[in-house]
């Protein structure tokens, strides 16, 4: 898994995924991305689907990259006290998953400062 140590609050960043046919028939994969945010102000599930994409037909052995991108949207909460969506500094997991049972691949990026907004 390809992914940046760090995101700036107005940025956007990308996560590649190598997928590989091991298996004996031809198929597809859906790629799912959570995150987790193990210190939050506010209790949040234990991981958050952010995103996913399937991958094309792939026949035993072959492999395709899949990119997937996570803006600030993922990284935050809407918090009904502030009348603000939230996003706070610090570490988040992202895990990519073949389903939220089934994590393939962990690792840790950090937002570098919290900010709100309001609005979509």
């Amino acid at each position: 898994m390809s992914l940046p140590s760090t995101i700036k609050a107005d940025g956007t960043i990308s996560v590649s995924v190598k997928v590989t046919n091991t298996g004996s028939r031809t198929g597809r994969e859906v790629v799912q991305l959570y995150v987790t945010d193990p210190v939050s102000s506010l209790q949040r599930p234990e991981q958050e689907l952010k995103a996913f994409a399937k991958t094309g037909v792939l026949a035993p052995g072959k492999s395709e990259t899949v990119k997937l991108s996570l803006d600030r949207d993922a990284f935050s909460y809407y918090d009904d006290r502030k009348q603000a969506w939230v996003a706070e500094q610090g570490a988040f997991g992202v895990r990519v998953a073949a389903s939220s049972a089934d994590v393939r691949l962990t690792s840790e990026t950090t937002l570098e400062q919290s900010f709100t907004w309001t609005g979509l």
